[in-house]
């Protein structure tokens, strides 16, 4: 049984790992009833060893913190934003932009080799190295002590498998030619903002949220970001604090005064005793907001339905193309981000690099972006293979040019 508990023992592994080309990385953690998870075990894996460490024990793990932000070593991982989250998000947000570097996230890479959007780690281990994982310890509490062998076994077995997959992906990428199209999307993990929740943006995510005017949309921002001061404050789940329903109605009543609050069906007395100030205090801040500064409407409803039908048509080749790459058409571009894109193409106003569909750039501009664009500018069409009943891109004749 390899668990870490000691601060030297610790740091001896981490120089062990500093040295190797890849390490396998991975997190046990608990967030439920929580605004932000508890760490409660990490495993780590060189080729000849993995070990679980014992947060609770290890007072400084400033050293694998280090190590995760080591440009010089590949990190293996699998779907780990929420693991990298827990040691980074919190710098991030104060005020401190070191991310982790060299990241490889095979499920990530599995899904640009069509293995599937989102594959799991078991499936990922039967599939590349056909090895079936026990789900023993699947619904585990992880912040219980002392943990029991099978525990930390199960735990481990999470880092294991990780090199000898790797090994199969990373071949299997070489051969498809997809190595820049894995490194590309695995840029994410660099960027601070895939770790940084804005508060001013969070109302975007509340269901309902886009059936609201751009007025009430201004209460919706003050109140959400209100609620997510107060979910880190407490440490407790946003919906716990108050309910995206609660919030909507909220928004769509506009209570000024405590005794209007008090007696809003759904808001819980102690609610209003801890947060009724905070609450009214948004909602009066927000109601006059000036039109330059409302936010823009969330309804993706387009309006003209000649755009739809040219997103129809682009999404049939988009389809045809994905399968021919065998990927699935998500990962290419969403139906939203072709909307965007032939919105962009139609308007003269000036390119937002920041709002660019990822369609527009990169891999994917290469293997369809630049189809697509001909597409929208007439210079090529659409036809079905006669022989194999494919759909194709045709060179049209455009004014005499072909």
């Amino acid at each position: 049984m390899s668990l870490i508990t000691d601060q030297q023992e610790f740091e001896d592994i981490i120089a062990r790992c500093r040295e190797s080309e890849t390490v396998a990385f991975d997190t046990e953690f608990i967030r439920e009833k929580r605004y932000r998870p508890r760490l409660c075990l990490v495993q780590i894996g060189i080729r000849d060893l993995a070990v679980a460490i014992d947060p609770f024990e290890i007072d400084d793990l400033s050293s694998l913190h280090a190590l995760l932000a080591d440009d010089s070593v590949r990190k293996l991982v699998h779907a780990g934003q929420q693991d990298m989250e827990i040691f980074f998000a919190d710098e991030i947000f104060g005020g401190q932009p070191t991310t982790p570097k060299n990241i490889f996230d095979t499920q990530i890479a599995a899904a640009l080799l069509g293995r599937g959007d989102s594959i799991g780690y078991s499936k990922l281990v039967m599939e590349f190295v056909r090895v079936r994982l026990a789900k023993t310890q699947t619904f585990t509490d992880w912040s219980l002590r002392p943990l029991k062998k099978k525990q930390i076994e199960y735990a481990l077995d999470d880092v294991i498998h990780l090199h000898p997959a790797y090994d199969k992906i990373l071949g299997e990428l070489e051969d498809e030619g997809r190595v820049e199209w894995v490194e590309e999307e695995l840029r994410v993990y660099q960027n601070p903002f895939f770790y940084r929740k804005d508060p001013q943006m969070l109302y975007q995510r509340v269901k309902g949220a886009a059936k609201l005017s751009r007025k009430e949309l201004a209460v919706l921002r003050a109140l959400t970001a209100w609620r997510e001061d107060a979910a880190a404050d407490r440490d407790r789940p946003r919906n716990h604090i108050i309910s995206d329903d609660i919030l909507v109605e909220l928004v769509k009543a506009k209570p000024t005064k405590m005794e209007a609050l008090s007696n809003f069906r759904g808001v819980h007395p102690q609610l209003v005793k801890r947060h009724g100030r905070d609450i009214l205090d948004s909602i009066r801040g927000s109601i006059d907001t000036r039109e330059a500064e409302l936010p823009p409407p969330l309804d993706k409803a387009p309006k003209d339905s000649s755009l739809t039908i040219v997103v129809d048509l682009i999404e049939t080749f988009l389809k045809a193309r994905a399968e021919g790459l065998r990927v699935s058409p998500g990962w290419l571009a969403t139906r939203t981000e072709l909307y965007a894109l032939v919105r962009r193409k139609r308007s003269d106003a000036a390119k937002d690099p920041e709002t660019e569909p990822r369609v527009a750039s990169g891999w994917r501009h290469e293997l369809v972006g630049k189809d697509i664009h001909g597409l929208l500018e007439g210079r090529y069409s659409l036809a079905i293979e006669p022989e194999t009943g494919q759909v194709v891109v045709q060179a049209r004749d455009v004014d005499g040019a072909s």
